[in-house]
């Protein structure tokens, strides 16, 4: 499993965990024993080229060596082992539908798409990581969680459903006059409208589409967030800027590229029906980067691209 959580920059993607190292940056170092103590016993190829990468990384690294090279050296197979293979697998495709992840890695980038998560689409390219939400701001609602994925040759279909509803009066007195003392979950709900909202994700050989459509709910304020790194530079047709930490910007029309040292990936065309970008209590903020929005009412059919420059 944890070959398919390598990204392309050779760390290893957290955004998913649910411990203490969820989104922080780590590379595979701990992993080496294990990848070379299975390859020293049989033949595999790819925990060949794993064990043989983190070793050469971690050295060029200047890092600290795996506290389990002592376990190295009482083990002669191991001790003896000569690697044939150097590297990562350059490419994989796995769901694990236990834990609702897709994981894709091909030639140019690496996405990971997570059900039951409002942050549900990371796109990687060497160390340029964004990702994508959907904001709602519907009843109690804030953001577009997927409940399903069904993965197809080449992308997937993701859909939620949210609900606006509201408390019916309770059926029997309370003998409490004290509001928030009161048993709400004894009250009924009436449900008084849905959005039901249907993100496809088809992939290209440098990059990405996204097909969004909803049904439902008419004029709700719908914003689709790409969120980016601080200090990336934001390069329009119309301005030039840097993104900053804890800002946002409606990208209206055209297309955006957002660059950094390494890479440049552009993003578009832009849509911008509406100013309304989230103020709501419980609204997540991306305070750590940049929030590129782009706004629509319901119902919308949008397209919007993220495509991966040399």
């Amino acid at each position: 499993m944890m070959l398919t959580y390598i990204d392309p920059d050779d760390t290893i993607f957290t955004q998913n965990s649910t411990r203490q190292d969820s989104g922080k940056q780590f590379f595979a170092d701990k992993y080496f024993y294990q990848y070379l103590f299975m390859c020293s016993r049989e033949p595999n190829p790819a925990f060949d080229g794993a064990a043989h990468k983190i070793i050469r990384s971690n050295l060029e690294r200047g890092d600290l060596a795996p506290d389990c090279l002592h376990t190295v050296m009482l083990h002669p197979k191991m001790m003896e082992y000569h690697f044939q293979n150097d590297g990562f697998l350059p490419e994989y495709r796995k769901f694990y539908s236990n834990s609702g992840v897709l994981r894709v890695k091909k030639e140019k980038y690496t996405y990971t798409v997570l059900r039951g998560k409002s942050s549900f689409l990371y796109l990687k390219s060497c160390s340029t990581m964004i990702y994508v939400k959907i904001g709602e701001s519907y009843c109690d609602v804030r953001n577009f969680i997927p409940d399903q994925i069904r993965v197809l040759e080449g992308g997937c279909i993701l859909e939620g459903t949210a609900e606006g509803w509201y408390y019916l009066p309770f059926h029997e007195p309370q003998t409490d006059a004290d509001w928030w003392r009161m048993d709400h979950a004894r009250r009924e709900k009436l449900i008084s409208s849905t959005l039901t909202i249907t993100v496809a994700i088809s992939e290209m050989e440098n990059g990405l589409v996204l097909e969004i459509k909803t049904t439902g709910l008419d004029r709700l304020p719908l914003r689709l967030e790409t969120c980016i790194p601080a200090g990336t530079v934001l390069d329009h047709d119309a301005f030039w800027t840097k993104a900053a930490a804890g800002e946002g910007i409606i990208l209206r029309d055209g297309y955006l590229k957002i660059r950094d040292a390494l890479k440049t990936i552009k993003i578009g065309p832009g849509f911008g029906e509406h100013e309304f970008q989230g103020h709501y209590s419980g609204e997540e903020i991306n305070n750590a980067g940049c929030t590129v929005y782009c706004n629509a009412y319901t119902p919308c059919e949008r397209r919007f691209c993220f495509v991966v420059e040399d």
